[in-house]
């Protein structure tokens, strides 16, 4: 695990601004993917996420796909975190 240390903490401060900022990533507007954001973590890794505040807004009422909680019973400054890893495995959820 000392090998992927630096990585770790990569993710980590990635997340940390994530909550600091959660628009920072590209938001999908379209489909079912609507409300979703991508940003990358780095070149190789990127990760899937959902800013409840955003995805109720454009969802216009439609339950959001993701969570298996009833968005009124979620405060709106969550985060959901739907997937993370290689660009090949997370681009195929686009």
């Amino acid at each position: 695990m000392k090998k992927y240390s630096q990585f770790r903490k990569q993710v980590y401060n990635h997340i940390n601004d994530l909550e600091n900022n959660p628009e920072i990533g590209e938001l999908l507007k379209a489909g079912k993917f609507k409300g979703m954001r991508h940003d990358k973590i780095n070149s190789n890794f990127a990760i899937f996420y959902v800013y409840c505040k955003e995805a109720k807004n454009l969802r216009n009422g439609v339950k959001c796909p993701w969570c298996k909680e009833d968005c009124s019973k979620i405060d709106e400054d969550t985060l959901v975190l739907l997937n993370f890893g290689s660009h090949d495995i997370t681009d195929n959820i686009r």
